[in-house]
């Protein structure tokens, strides 16, 4: 919580002025750090890939994986990641990948799809070890906005 202590027109206006500058600079910079933070998140989804898919599977579904970060700060601050992949037919089923399942036809028969059983977490266990350096990332950015405008 930041409290300031303003007395005179001229100096509310100017500080009215320097709080809208800090809030236009605070959702550029928490874009940034948010980004900044999840830069590494597809490439660590890549790399644990193959320890929870079977191994003709991983190398496909690492290589379709994208990741968009999205940051809103308006009424509740909140940073939301989507995980995505697009196949060659199609987009891949993350969610059903990340809960420990794996649909595909045997012998290229479309006919007839079977589920394999894999190792559950592959995208939610690479985003809570990630997680500690994203939230760091944004708390050292408002921290930095409190500073500056305590100055004011």
């Amino acid at each position: 919580m930041i409290t300031l202590r303003v007395s005179g027109e001229a100096d509310l206006r100017e500080v009215q002025l320097q709080l809208l500058r800090e809030a236009m600079a605070l959702d550029r910079n928490c874009i940034q750090a948010a980004e900044k933070g999840m830069a590494g998140f597809g490439p660590h989804i890549v790399e644990a890939a193959p320890t929870y898919l079977p191994d003709r599977y991983a190398p496909v579904f690492a290589g379709d994986i994208r990741v968009q970060t999205f940051v809103h700060l308006a009424v509740m601050p909140s940073v939301r990641v989507r995980v995505y992949a697009h196949g060659v037919r199609g987009s891949r089923d993350v969610r059903a990948v990340n809960a420990g399942r794996v649909r595909h036809p045997l012998f290229a028969n479309r006919n007839h799809w079977y589920e394999t059983r894999t190792r559950r977490g592959v995208i939610t266990t690479e985003f809570r070890r990630m997680r500690p350096e994203l939230v760091e990332a944004i708390n050292e950015e408002l921290e930095n906005v409190a500073q500056r405008v305590a100055k004011v």
